[in-house]
């Protein structure tokens, strides 16, 4: 009987440290594969801002290149601005555009400054 029981600790052993090194693994996997998913949205947050940007750039190009666009009304830079915000697709991007609009006396009011080295998820 304490034969049985002396074989049965060196495989406990044997069969803990395995689970121990299949947990890592996994652990390793799973931490690979949350990279992987914040560095999709990074890059899927960054392609939509640069796509709004550069529509508003081609946008300014259109009414610098015809006089008769240059209404007040269209190079207004509130109007002009508020176009912007309402294309946005995210809170944090109408929340830092208020915060930097604040700084600018076309359109008063207070800063409300944004957290530094948040991470947001949509």
């Amino acid at each position: 009987m304490l034969s049985a029981f002396s074989d049965i600790g060196p495989a406990l052993r044997c069969a803990t440290k395995t689970q121990k090194q299949d947990g890592q693994i996994q652990s390793a996997g799973e931490d690979a594969i949350e990279r992987m998913f914040m560095g999709s949205q990074y890059q899927d947050r960054i392609s939509q801002i640069m796509g709004l940007l550069l529509d508003d750039m081609q946008r300014m190009l259109a009414v610098l290149a015809n006089p008769a666009q240059q209404s007040a009304d269209a190079i207004n830079q509130a109007n002009w601005l508020e176009r912007l915000e309402s294309q946005y697709a995210m809170a944090e991007q109408r929340r830092d555009h208020s915060a930097n609009a604040s700084t600018h006396p076309v359109n008063g009011g207070t800063s409300g400054g944004s957290p530094e080295g948040d991470t947001d998820f949509f």
